[in-house]
């Protein structure tokens, strides 16, 4: 993955997170604009996650935060991309503090394997999600 793809990568899920705040309602919780900067540290990681994925076509890392737990975030989460059907493109995800069997579910259902990420030498309470192969519409 060249510069610029990581560029046009990092624009689009910054475009993706600022919808993602905007769709989520007061009372569900708050996305982390800290996470934000987080994502750089993501790709400058984007080899150990290449070889993770085993050798995905593109990487797209969303880092997700919830202010409290319970807050409704990943259900709600779930709930759009499963009225849009929306295919997944993301090969790996970043979330914290992983708790909610839906969301969970929903993720192992795609494909998806859940890990701890101990040795990415993030935070303790960071899982890295990677599917083995991408999810298609239809």
């Amino acid at each position: 993955m060249d510069e610029a793809s990581v560029a046009e990568e990092t624009r689009a899920y910054l475009s993706w997170f600022e919808d993602l705040e905007r769709s989520v309602k007061p009372d569900q919780g708050v996305v982390s604009r800290h996470y934000r900067s987080r994502l750089l540290t993501a790709y400058s990681r984007y080899s150990m996650l290449k070889a993770a994925v085993q050798g995905a076509p593109s990487l797209c890392i969303a880092d997700i935060t919830v202010a409290q737990p319970g807050c409704g975030l990943f259900s709600a989460l779930c709930d759009q991309f499963e009225a849009a059907d929306c295919p997944i493109h993301a090969q790996a995800l970043f979330v914290e503090n992983v708790t909610n069997r839906r969301f969970i579910g929903w993720l192992e259902r795609r494909g998806f394997l859940l890990c701890p990420h101990s040795n990415l030498q993030l935070l303790p309470t960071l899982y890295l999600a990677c599917a083995r192969t991408p999810t298609t519409k239809g």
